[in-house]
């Protein structure tokens, strides 16, 4: 199969469907058959921008359209049905994160790809964002020396009340499920696996039912700790991963850039970018996978990995809520 020969279709046509479309239209390699949306003027829009055909049934789509493989972009709940259709259909599959809003959904969704013989990649886009893909080079080279924190923050002032994110059963979470997922991904694919977590949340916007802020803390199997921070509520907020080794540091600003510094090199240094969307890396990378029958450098575990470890997070804070009693002040 060549990439001219892989024939996509989109279930879902909303704002992270246009990314991937953007991005498989960039490349050039690709060509997108069909979009379904439960929202019918979603999907035809879609389906204009890409000159596929629209539906409304997506088990319909698969069964007309046959397929290579397919980009899921609706809200978690739907995942696993999806999923399972497509691969069933014989097509690979790249999900949008989380995977699934629960955990044992996204199992099921990976036996399924193993019993169909078909490739279950999870949308953590992060990976391919070329600051990251430097600061992995700088650590796994050793440059940092051995890891000791990691940081990382997503945040900023959104309104989701009137969207599906602030929603439990559709999304499963809030602002820790919608973005921390991405940063718990990234601890684990530059910091290694996580042993211990953690969490605090509230919820400063009283229209939603889910956390709009909240806190992680990570332990590593090798005993480096990470902090995580998700906000939808904070305004003027940065979006940073920093990691500090014993004789380096790695700074990612989603604004400013990257910059590094290691033993040896004077100060921080800030290496040339080359400027290619993240999305655009992701969808090459997947591409390449479906045309070659490669397996994906980030896989249905990984997102089955993320999604237990943020379950846990929010037990951890089940099991800690409780009333603090009054202590009297010292005389």
């Amino acid at each position: 199969m060549t990439d001219k020969d892989v024939r996509i279709a989109v279930v879902g046509c909303g704002g992270i469907a246009r990314e991937h479309i953007g991005a498989i239209q960039e490349l050039g390699t690709a060509r997108i058959v069909a979009a379904a949306d439960c929202d019918v003027q979603a999907g035809r829009l879609a389906a204009q921008r890409t000159g596929g055909k629209p539906y409304l049934d997506y088990c319909e789509m698969f069964e007309t359209e046959h397929p290579d493989a397919v980009v899921i972009a609706t809200p978690p709940n739907a995942h696993r049905d999806i999923a399972i259709a497509a691969l069933d259909s014989g097509a690979h599959v790249l999900c949008e994160k989380p995977l699934a809003a629960k955990s044992l959904d996204a199992q099921e969704m990976i036996e399924n790809a193993r019993s169909a013989g078909r490739m279950l990649m999870t949308a953590f886009c992060h990976r391919f964002h070329e600051p990251v893909m430097l600061a992995k080079e700088l650590i796994e080279s050793g440059q940092l020396g051995p890891l000791i924190m990691f940081r990382n923050r997503f945040g900023g002032k959104q309104d989701m009340s009137a969207t599906w994110f602030s929603k439990k059963e559709f999304a499963g979470g809030g602002a820790l499920m919608d973005t921390a997922i991405h940063s718990v991904d990234l601890f684990r694919y530059l910091v290694g696996e996580v042993r211990n977590v953690s969490a605090r949340m509230l919820t400063h916007d009283g229209r939603i039912d889910v956390e709009d802020s909240g806190i992680m803390l990570l332990e590593s199997s090798e005993g480096i700790i990470g902090t995580i921070e998700a906000s939808w509520a904070t305004p003027g907020s940065a979006n940073v991963i920093e990691v500090y080794g014993n004789s380096g540091a790695v700074f990612v600003d989603y604004v400013g850039g990257f910059k590094c510094f290691t033993e040896g090199s004077g100060g921080w240094i800030q290496p040339e970018l080359s400027g290619t969307s993240r999305f655009v890396r992701q969808m090459e990378h997947f591409l390449e996978c479906v045309r070659d029958g490669k397996q994906p450098r980030v896989t249905g575990e990984d997102g089955l990995e993320a999604l237990k470890i943020m379950e846990a997070a929010y037990r951890s804070v089940e099991r800690n809520c409780f009333e603090r009693p009054e202590i009297p002040l010292a005389e």
